[in-house]
């Protein structure tokens, strides 16, 4: 169990940042431990809400970095102290 959890954990790093891009990695490590193909199936037809909620919550904290970098990079082109910025 905790060889499958290391090797899920270093594979993770390779994942594509697409919707539902951990079965491209996920499948493979699951035949390799012996664990059913037909398994990853049920797997996809599961984890489609709970992936859009994440896909949705990654996308959204990334505009608010973005937006906060932007108003912090404005404030300093002004003169301003970014601290002085109104969100």
């Amino acid at each position: 169990m905790l060889t499958i959890a290391a090797t899920a954990i270093a594979l993770s790093f390779t994942i594509p940042a697409v919707p539902q891009g951990a079965q491209l990695v996920l499948a493979p490590l699951l035949a390799r431990y012996g664990i059913p193909i037909e398994g990853v199936a049920l797997l996809i037809a599961v984890d489609t809400i709970p992936d859009l909620v994440g896909t949705m919550t990654n996308v959204t904290g990334d505009m608010v970095v973005a937006a906060v970098v932007s108003r912090a990079g404005v404030a300093e082109r002004q003169g301003e102290p970014a601290s002085s910025v109104d969100a």
